[in-house]
């Protein structure tokens, strides 16, 4: 299943073709929202966050709940043994998304 794509660049963007045998893997469709995380030195992870029936705000909503989970969980459960800059910084960070959830919420009335 592994295949070399290129990356193309037009009217400032740039493209992915991804391979209609991952397509249907994944069972992906036209539309659909995917985040892309850096994994380390030339890596990426592709992950499907939402269907194409969303909106996008709904879908970057759902997206930014996903990463607060997960900021959450690490925190607790390996926080206590971080230097207190790097705990002080996570914590930062959790409460900028959980305030940009909120402002989002409140934009879409949820």
């Amino acid at each position: 299943m592994n295949q070399i794509r290129r990356l193309q660049y037009m009217s400032n963007q740039f493209f992915l073709n991804v391979p209609v045998e991952l397509v249907r893997y994944f069972k992906l469709q036209k539309g659909d929202y995917l985040e892309f995380t850096p994994g380390g030195n030339t890596n990426f992870i592709i992950r499907k966050v939402a269907e194409n029936t969303v909106s996008h705000a709904e879908a970057v909503l759902q997206n930014m709940k996903d990463e607060a989970h997960m900021l959450s969980m690490t925190i607790n459960a390996v926080g206590s043994l971080w230097e207190p800059g790097v705990f002080s910084g996570r914590m930062a960070q959790l409460t900028n998304l959980q305030g940009r959830i909120r402002k989002l919420e409140k934009k879409l009335r949820i």
